[in-house]
C-alpha cells in the first residue's frame, strides 16, 4: 500500500476508475478472444475479429498491454509509486501492437479497428502522462 500522507487530490478516485474499467475492459476482451468464449458482446464482435486477424507476436503484445493497463489502474487507485511505470508499459505495448498491426497490413487507420487501437494508445500515453504528474506532485507513493 501506499505510504503517501497528504490527501489525494479528488480527481484520482474518478480517473482511476476510468483507467481500471479501461483496463478490465480490454483484459476482459482478451480473455474471451484467447479462450474462445461464447457470448461475445455484440459492439466487441467485429473488434475481436479483427484482433484475431493480427500477427500472432503482435496480438501478444496487445495482451501484455491490456493486462498492463488494468494492473496500472488498480494500482492508482491504490495510489501506488508505481502506477506510472507499469501505464507506460501498458501505453507502449499497445502503440507497439498498433504500428505492428499497420506494418503487417493486418489493419488500416480507415477502419473501426484501426481507429480503436489508436484511440486505446492514445489513451494510454494520457493516463500514463496523469499518472507521471500526480507522482510528481505526490499524490502516488
Amino acid at each position: 500500500m501506499a505510504t503517501v500522507t497528504q490527501k489525494p487530490p479528488w480527481h484520482i478516485g474518478p480517473v482511476g476508475m476510468l483507467a481500471t474499467l479501461w483496463g478490465a475492459v480490454m483484459a476482459g476482451e482478451e480473455l474471451i478472444r484467447r479462450f474462445e468464449l461464447t457470448g461475445y458482446p455484440e459492439p466487441l464482435a467485429t473488434w475481436g475479429a479483427q484482433l484475431a486477424a493480427l500477427p500472432d507476436g503482435a496480438g501478444l503484445v496487445w495482451a501484455l498491454g491490456a493486462f498492463a493497463a488494468l494492473a496500472g489502474g488498480v494500482l492508482l487507485l491504490l495510489r501506488e509509486g508505481l502506477t506510472p511505470v507499469i501505464l507506460a508499459l501498458a501505453a507502449l505495448a499497445l502503440a507497439v501492437a498498433a504500428g505492428w498491426a499497420a506494418l503487417a497490413g493486418a489493419m488500416t487507420v480507415a477502419q473501426p479497428g484501426g481507429q480503436a487501437m489508436i484511440g486505446v494508445a492514445v489513451l494510454g500515453v494520457l493516463f500514463w502522462l496523469y499518472a507521471r504528474v500526480q507522482r510528481g506532485n505526490g499524490a502516488l507513493g
